[in-house]
């Protein structure tokens, strides 16, 4: 009767554990187990083009102050979409030279901080990291430094391994955007009269749902064995892209010439950064 009902237990814990995998690796790996989720590879060398979502004043940026992209262009590898339109990157403005009257040039160095994607799977890029040099034209009169819609390019210096099963997810999530979406904010616009400006209420943050996790499962333990416990995955935090914020009306004035919007001549990567290294250190979360 007791090896009968060993054998029973045996049977009931190796069925819960093949209904439950385990936990996704915090890193992607190139490579793949028995055990692993199946990946896909973007190969090293590979440009990720997208445009920003809010403008870089030249009154007021400084070194430091975070900057948001969103591609326009899904990035395919072969005929497998990997990274789909709509999706989000983070990064920092690490520092920049303001642009003079002889050469009329603003210099950008820029990190690449976080990919997000429209599920909410999300890619932290660490130290070394993702750098880009962006050589804007823009005159020393102009307002902003870049503009909404600016095109800049991520450059991968190494091969980036993505969890396939949530990149079919944010696919299935991903929406084109659309002209409207990079309108440009230049206060400085032409108009016959200027009757002023009733200023902009701002657009609202987007938020993409974290995952709620789930609970723990417990298999109650036989002849006085104690319980198994399977832990379950913990839930993350929505992330929050900023809005832009709301401007307040202006006068009018009188007509005025305005200056050329500011223009990306180049984006390339950042060979100059002091963490130069051969390969890119990523942590994933959801």
């Amino acid at each position: 009767m007791r090896l009968a009902l060993s054998l029973m237990f045996t049977a009931t814990l190796l069925s819960a554990q093949s209904s439950f995998a385990a936990p996704p690796q915090s890193t992607p790996i190139p490579s793949q187990t028995s055990n692993a989720a199946p990946t896909l590879l973007i190969p090293a060398g590979t440009q990720i083009g997208m445009e920003l979502t809010r403008p870089v004043w030249a009154a007021s940026a400084k070194p430091g102050d975070l900057f948001y992209a969103e591609t326009v262009v899904p990035v395919s590898v072969g005929n497998q979409t990997v990274i789909p339109y709509g999706t989000f990157v983070e990064g920092t403005i690490t520092s920049f030279t303001n642009p003079v009257r002889k050469s009329n040039q603003a210099l950008f160095h820029l990190q690449f901080d976080k990919i997000i994607f429209p599920n909410g799977y999300t890619i932290v890029l660490t130290k070394p990291s993702i750098r880009a040099l962006v050589t804007v034209k823009v005159s020393t009169n102009n307002d902003l430094l870049l503009d909404n819609g600016a095109q800049i390019t991520m450059p991968l210096r190494s091969s980036l391994a993505l969890n396939a099963t949530e990149i079919t997810q944010a696919i299935s999530l991903a929406q084109a955007p659309t002209p409207g979406d990079f309108v440009p904010a230049t206060l400085c616009r032409p108009s016959p009269g200027y009757p002023g400006d009733p200023g902009s209420p701002g657009t609202p943050d987007v938020t993409i749902p974290g995952n709620p996790g789930t609970p723990d499962i417990t298999i109650p333990g036989a002849d006085g064995a104690p319980d198994t416990v399977i832990p379950g995955i913990p839930a993350t935090p929505d992330t929050v892209i900023p809005g832009m914020p709301a401007t307040p009306p202006t006068p009018p004035t009188p007509p005025t010439v305005c200056p050329d919007p500011p223009v990306v001549i180049s984006s390339v990567a950042d060979h100059s950064a002091h963490t130069r290294a051969t390969s890119s250190s990523i942590t994933v979360k959801k």
